[in-house]
């Protein structure tokens, strides 16, 4: 027998529990595999809304998996979640595929080019917002900076906490020229036998 035990405040009061942390549920689309629920990149238009130790219980609509998630904190371009219990995936232990998601996301990855081949993640100035830093899904992560150079400095900060890097000028080209090449076989393709 321990002599240990908690205190008899710990608790609080009951009718105030739930403002320690909230809870959600959430329908994931069948497209969704078990492994992207614990990528920071597929929670990131939550950020502001997820705060840490938040609860999101999670089914897949085909029932592959019904589990409860904790949010365990928040990063530049993410949420990181971590396995709190329920059924995942026949045969798949959650807390491997969690280390092995986070593992994935910390390693240095190329940020997204858009359609017009420029890097997704980026510095701009308008008259009203001044020089800002554009990051991943448009989001605006900082406005009205002084310089360019400020601008780029947050923007390289922002990228570092996403551990990213943009395209250098080789990819960019790259990746226009894998585009372009995708858009002539595909006009091709389309055009009549003749």
């Amino acid at each position: 027998m321990t002599e240990k035990c908690l205190s008899a405040k710990a608790l609080g009061n009951p009718a105030l529990s739930e403002q320690h942390y909230s809870t959600y549920f959430e329908y994931i689309p069948d497209d969704v595999s078990y492994e992207d629920l614990f990528h920071p990149a597929y929670w990131r238009h939550h950020v502001g809304k997820l705060k840490p130790l938040a609860i999101i219980r999670t089914r897949r609509t085909d029932g592959l998996f019904d589990v409860f998630l904790t949010v365990r904190s928040s990063v530049a371009g993410g949420v990181v979640m971590e396995f709190h219990s329920g059924r995942p995936p026949r045969g798949v232990d959650p807390y491997k595929v969690e280390s092995d998601a986070r593992a994935e996301a910390l390693k240095i990855k190329v940020a997204p080019i858009d359609g017009n081949g420029k890097p997704v993640i980026r510095v701009e100035y308008t008259p009203k917002t001044k020089w800002r830093v554009i990051g991943l899904g448009s989001q605006e992560i900082e406005r009205d900076l002084p310089s360019r150079d400020h601008a780029e400095t947050r923007m390289n900060i922002y990228l570092h906490t996403i551990n990213m890097r943009n395209p250098t000028e080789e990819e960019l080209l790259a990746e226009m020229k894998r585009r372009t090449d995708a858009a002539v076989v595909a006009q091709k393709a389309a055009a009549p036998a003749a």
